[in-house]
């Protein structure tokens, strides 16, 4: 097998990665310079404002205008949900529709969600691009080795597989160890680098964990479930683990049913992350 190549991003999605809403020069002025010379995340963003979703249909006129609706975390949200679909256009078929486009950003929109509901809401949008980007080595892997890739994904899924284990045997690397590279490269935020680098932790360290790292996990786990994919480590005993340092008990989880999911898939991100 040949080596595993990171992806290079275009200098405009590496400013929008590294862009920081919570700056104090980081308003929406400053992320319309960034984003206006990218005609087609403008034009995307512009069509997401006038969607029903938000009540604006055909009112938004500029993407100024666009921005001040979303609001600049929201938008910034949304650009790197195009920013990762447009990754993965050409890796087709459900194998890979399921794992690279669905299970992300249902993660990442109940990572936000709990975020809210664990008393963290200033970590809402940032727990949205962890757990969004949390798993990205999968999507690594598969623009390294479409075909075989998408066999292995199938096979652990049908057969009860360790994934890691055929990736470290097929590829001499993991889609965990190919994320953390990624975050590093592309020069993410401290948290969500230390956030890539602890994923999966077993159940008796989550007090060592930091709450976004929580927040992640505990998202990730939900979504597995959700979509019945056999990949998180999650356990109710490290459910528990995860939403104990919040002050919270597992009913804190009850309302992420699969009625829940079904009204997820009615939010413009998820449509976004789902299209082509």
């Amino acid at each position: 097998m040949k080596s595993t190549q990171l992806p290079v991003l275009p200098n405009v999605a590496m400013q929008i990665m590294q862009f920081n809403p919570d700056s104090q020069s980081s308003d929406g002025n400053a992320f319309e310079k960034i984003i206006a010379p990218d005609q087609g995340v403008s034009a995307e963003l512009l069509k997401m404002a006038n969607s029903s979703f938000y009540g604006h249909s055909g009112r938004i006129k500029n993407i100024k205008e666009a921005i001040t609706l979303l609001g600049v975390k929201a938008a910034k949200n949304l650009t790197i949900v195009m920013i990762t679909r447009s990754l993965k256009i050409n890796l087709k078929g459900p194998v890979y529709r399921l794992y690279l486009n669905e299970y992300p950003v249902i993660a990442a929109l109940i990572a936000s969600d709990l975020a809210v509901e664990l008393g963290q809401k200033k970590l809402s949008e940032d727990a949205f691009v962890s757990a969004l980007l949390h798993r990205v080595g999968m999507t690594i892997m598969a623009l390294n080795h479409p075909d075989h890739y998408n066999v292995i994904l199938d096979q652990c899924a049908k057969n009860g597989w360790e994934l890691r284990k055929m990736e470290q045997d097929s590829y001499k690397t993991t889609h965990a160890a190919l994320t953390l590279e990624a975050f590093a490269s592309w020069n993410l935020p401290a948290a969500m680098q230390s956030t890539a680098k602890n994923i999966d932790f077993p159940a008796g360290r989550s007090g060592e964990q930091q709450e976004l790292t929580l927040i992640t996990e505990l998202a990730d786990i939900i979504a597995a479930k959700l979509l019945s994919l056999d990949i998180a480590s999650g356990s109710a005993e490290k459910e528990k683990a995860i939403l104990n340092p919040f002050g919270k008990g597992v009913e804190t989880t009850y309302k992420y049913t699969p009625e829940f999911y079904e009204k997820l898939k009615e939010h413009p991100f998820y449509k976004q992350a789902m299209t082509g």
